[in-house]
């Protein structure tokens, strides 16, 4: 995480907040280096699937810097409190809920696991790919809206 926001001040000018559905498919990518660490023996395997993870991790915190940021921007700020907790809230309530259907389809695909990584890469391009839409959209009404 240490390096996720090193790398936001790193590269704060190469990054801007229409790059948030190219980070979503980075992050995507990651997942095929945790399908492909299963071919390999033990240390290298562990070795891919670390860095798959650690890729992962670096991409997530990019990510919720600009989002976190971009929130705290737009709503005024006797909500932002209340308006971050609520995010927090969300979040912390869907986390049980996501373990709970990974869990299920690790159960389906276990006889193929790497079929498993391909299924959440597919899911998280579409997430990117939806992410896409609703931030240029977002774009337009940025321009014009000011903070209270």
């Amino acid at each position: 995480m240490l390096l996720g926001g090193l790398g936001v001040g790193l590269f704060k000018k190469m990054l801007s907040f229409k790059k948030i559905p190219l980070i979503t498919a980075l992050m995507a990518s990651g997942v095929l280096f945790l399908a492909v660490s299963i071919n390999f023996t033990d240390m290298i395997g562990f070795m891919v699937l670390t860095f798959g993870f650690m890729f992962i991790l670096f991409l997530s915190t990019v990510f919720n810097i600009f989002i976190f940021s971009r929130i705290q921007q737009e709503t005024p700020d006797y909500l932002v409190g209340k308006v971050m907790g609520l995010i927090m809230a969300f979040a912390m309530i869907l986390i049980p809920l996501g373990i709970t259907l990974i869990g299920w389809l690790f159960n389906v695909f276990s006889n193929n696991l790497s079929l498993f990584f391909v299924f959440i890469f597919v899911f998280l391009i579409l997430v990117s790919a939806i992410s896409h839409f609703v931030f240029k959209s977002d774009q337009s009404k940025i321009s014009t809206t000011k903070k209270d």
